[in-house]
């Protein structure tokens, strides 16, 4: 009798009765799932879409998450066939269940930083210190709730779904209505994208574990549309398969330089205009007597790819190849070559961004993890051991250091009298109550708190480098890795790689060159100038910069470019001066103005041969 009753609740104890009853829990929770999703919506920009673009977010939704569902629970199915019944229908909630937790998570992530989570947010958040979010325990109850919530109304789908399996068995009718919506979603998609259709490709944007058909090839074949057309508005900078062919000739730096000790001191997530004589007085002051770049944009608005275009001088397109190949920056190729020294100095570790198989590959004895328990403390640490680092160098040894404070992008510092100058400031980080209407003054003076405190760090190592008379015959520089957000736009952007406006993209620049005189440089630069800089004016390097970098040398004004190359996760970006234009994963172009808003000038730019060409220039072919 109970197998009965059992059975009874989830449709008929027939073999087509079962299957419909999984047809019909697929397109159920895939409903549940596209409705949550709805809230991507929001914050992506839909004020072009019409009544057909909701219609068609939601078919699409339903089609595409509903068909993989289906396939998802078959083996389900099949213990249901099989009288494992209870066995099959844990492991169906199980999958549904999980299934709407990611996305309800997603909604989250992509409220925050307009992307989704993806492995690196994964491996960053929970191998590499919280480095994407730190979950507080107001989160972590929040996040609790939110899963018994879900947990419940998965249940209660799959509830309706026995009872409408039992009262109404249409399984073909189900079947080829989820195939047929499947099929749809692809097909008209594919179109959408050949034809650059803005409000119907938006649906790789906001929707996660999603990779739509395309194909452009075939319907230029069958001269269904122009390939100019497609190409104009589309290009994809991550296909290639090739290594790395970095630098394109052999490094050459035995040109006779003065041999400066070179000196980075960065700090996590300090956008420009932090650099005020009450939040950094340190650095401010020190930018008074030196160089100070006042439009300086990073090549990424994430710690990976801000530190890598930094050190390389390559778009962080080149990540991934750098990083399946263990190719180490030119710049410490160059360093090695004229034998410096070289060490990192930091409060977060060097595994999570992997720089030690890419940016410092090959460099030995490499400071990779830090000490300390909190971030601040990692930090404090990080000054010691740079210190005591270089008191055991030998006095005529040329040294390179990276020192690059973290607390900022967790934002902490001791919570004393002297570190919380900026009030009233929010005492706990809660990213789950971000929203457009959130007011940002507490957590931005959180923010000014950490930023203060790291600016003692500065403090100490420049005090360091005075004491022991290396001034005169050391570069430094102080700068950032890229900008931090606090909702400045009004469109619900909150702290970094969330889109590419002057706050996650500025970052503060100050170099110190022994027998440079100081100033104010106005045009604009970028962390891909550092390269091309630093190698033939400061290690003798001979070869063409084009040998190892797209960027410009930083006290070169003449022959800039207007554009700027910069990346996230999941985008690569070029800054023009009135002009954001994006390129998504998928290769398709999206023209915004500086406000980030639908561009009124869409004509293709120039420079986009350039842009291909460079891509791949450093790959061998």
């Amino acid at each position: 009798m109970k197998r009965v009753r059992f059975s009874s609740r989830f449709g008929s104890d027939n073999a087509t009765g079962h299957f419909f009853y999984y047809v019909c829990s697929a397109c159920i929770i895939a409903l549940l799932g596209t409705l949550i999703l709805g809230r991507n919506l929001s914050v992506y920009g839909t004020a072009d879409w019409g009544l057909g673009s909701y219609l068609y977010f939601g078919l699409y939704g339903i089609g595409w998450y509903g068909f993989w569902l289906m396939l998802a629970t078959l083996p389900a199915y099949f213990l249901h066939r099989k009288h494992f019944r209870k066995t099959a229908l844990i492991i169906q909630y199980i999958l549904c269940a999980s299934f709407l937790i990611f996305i309800t998570a997603d909604t989250f992530v992509f409220n925050l930083f307009r992307l989704h989570p993806n492995l690196a947010m994964i491996q960053m958040t929970f191998f590499g210190g919280g480095q994407i979010v730190q979950f507080t325990f107001g989160m972590v109850i929040q996040i609790i709730l939110l899963t018994i919530a879900v947990l419940i109304a998965t249940a209660i789908c799959l509830f309706i779904a026995g009872i409408i399996s039992r009262k109404w068995n249409r399984t073909k009718t189900a079947f080829w209505t989820l195939l047929g919506l499947f099929l749809f979603s692809q097909i008209s998609y594919g179109f959408a994208y050949a034809f650059h259709k803005q409000t119907l490709t938006a649906v790789s944007e906001v929707m996660p574990l999603n990779k739509p058909l395309t194909f452009n090839r075939l319907l230029i074949k069958w001269k269904i549309v122009d390939a100019n057309t497609v190409n104009a508005n589309n290009l994809n900078l991550q296909n290639s398969k090739n290594k790395m062919n970095y630098p394109l000739s052999p490094l050459d730096c035995s040109g006779q330089v003065p041999q400066y000790n070179i000196v980075f001191l960065f700090v996590d997530a300090v956008r420009a205009d932090m650099l005020r004589q009450d939040i950094m007085p340190n650095a401010w002051a020190f930018a008074q007597e030196n160089i100070q770049f006042n439009d300086h944009l990073s090549g990424g608005i994430n710690t990976r790819h801000g530190i890598f275009t930094l050190f390389t001088g390559l778009p962080g397109s080149y990540w991934q190849k750098a990083l399946a190949t263990k190719t180490p920056s030119i710049l410490v190729q160059a360093l090695q070559q004229r034998q410096y020294a070289i060490n990192a100095f930091t409060g977060a570790g060097l595994t999570m961004p992997e720089f030690n198989r890419t940016v410092f590959a090959g460099v030995d004895n490499l400071r990779i993890n830090p000490r300390g328990s909190r971030v601040y403390q990692r930090d404090d640490n990080a000054v010691e051991d740079f210190m005591l680092w270089h008191s055991q160098l030998p006095a005529d040894k040329p040294f390179f250091s990276f020192i690059f404070f973290d607390n900022v992008h967790a934002y902490d510092f001791p919570e004393e009298p002297q570190h919380t100058l900026f009030k009233p400031y929010w005492e706990e980080v809660n990213n789950l109550q971000l929203n457009n209407d959130f007011d940002p003054q507490p957590y931005l003076n959180r923010y000014k708190n950490a930023v203060h405190y790291a600016d003692i760090n500065i403090g100490k190592v420049l005090t360091y480098l005075k004491q022991k008379n290396l001034l005169d015959k050391t570069i430094v520089v102080v700068s950032s890795d890229h900008g931090e957000e606090f909702n400045d736009s009004r469109q619900n952007y909150w702290g970094h790689n969330g889109n590419f406006m002057e706050y996650q993209t500025k970052v503060p620049l100050v170099i110190h060159w022994p027998g440079k005189d100081k100033g104010h440089i106005d045009y604009r630069t970028s962390g891909l100038d550092m390269a091309p800089t630093l190698l033939p004016q400061a290690l003798g390097c001979k070869n063409p910069t084009t040998d190892y970098s797209v960027g410009t040398p930083l006290f070169t004004q003449e022959n800039r470019r207007n554009w700027v190359y910069i990346s996230n996760y999941s985008q690569d970006a070029f800054i023009e001066p009135n002009r954001i234009i994006l390129i998504n994963q998928t290769g398709a172009l999206q023209y915004l103005d500086t406000h980030y808003q639908p561009a009124a000038d869409t004509t293709p730019p120039a420079f986009m041969p350039t842009i291909l060409e460079e891509s791949s220039r450093y790959l061998r072919k």
